[in-house]
């Protein structure tokens, strides 16, 4: 799938489900409004603002290649802004941006990659345990997708801790994955195996961040 067609529709989808602004980085042939980001010679392709503010970098789920790829871009944004001074701006105006995230055409389905490379998903706590906060993460994950942002974090650790003046826990923007919450139910259904990318499906947006926080954060878009 072209990446435009992925980001028309993760666009169309965010505008369906919430009541965010969406904005293009390059061609947006007037349906959708345009944004800056000075610091680096290239930008990210869409930002989401509202009651988080998220740049997003988009791939096609069906190349898996591209989604690993697509780890290191987002990183090197990600760095440019906490580290380097970079800024993001609409009409002139600065965004605070609140973290750098990863989507694909399936992040409308819970996951990143196509449905038959997941291998499956997995119950991440047990609902019923005391003190379990479910802000922190989705009750059930896929199991490719699920490394994705852990290993985003990592590298987030490392950039920090590597600094003098810096650790992790004074990281202020977060890094993550565009997902669903179709997470926090069984995401298992009898159409699945015919699912593809033109399915209109009815999920809220949510990201699974880190930032200096103690645990992830498992917010709604809205």
């Amino acid at each position: 799938m072209d990446e435009r067609a992925v980001q028309q529709e993760l666009s169309e989808w965010l505008q369906r489900e919430t009541d965010c602004e969406v904005y293009w980085g390059e061609d947006p042939d007037g349906e959708f409004g345009r944004f800056g980001y000075a610091g680096l010679d290239d930008r990210p392709d869409m930002l989401i603002t509202g009651g988080l503010n998220v740049v997003t970098e988009v791939k096609d789920g069906a190349d898996s290649a591209g989604i690993y790829n697509a780890m290191s871009q987002l990183h090197r944004y990600w760095k440019a802004y906490e580290y380097d001074d970079a800024s993001v701006h609409v009409d002139g105006d600065e965004v605070s941006i609140d973290a750098f995230i990863l989507a694909t055409q399936y992040s409308q389905d819970g996951h990143l990659f196509k449905p038959e490379r997941e291998q499956g998903q997995r119950e991440t706590y047990d609902p019923q345990s005391e003190g379990w906060n479910k802000t922190h993460r989705p009750q059930f994950e896929y199991a490719r997708t699920e490394a994705i942002p852990r290993i985003q974090w990592r590298y987030a650790w490392h950039e920090a801790e590597q600094r003098q003046t810096t650790d992790r826990s004074e990281i202020g923007c977060g890094l993550g994955v565009l997902l669903s919450d179709k997470l926090d139910e069984s995401p298992e259904q009898a159409s699945f195996a015919d699912f593809d990318s033109c399915t209109t499906v009815s999920t809220r947006p949510m990201i699974l961040t880190y930032s200096g926080n103690e645990k992830s954060q498992w917010q709604e878009l809205k």
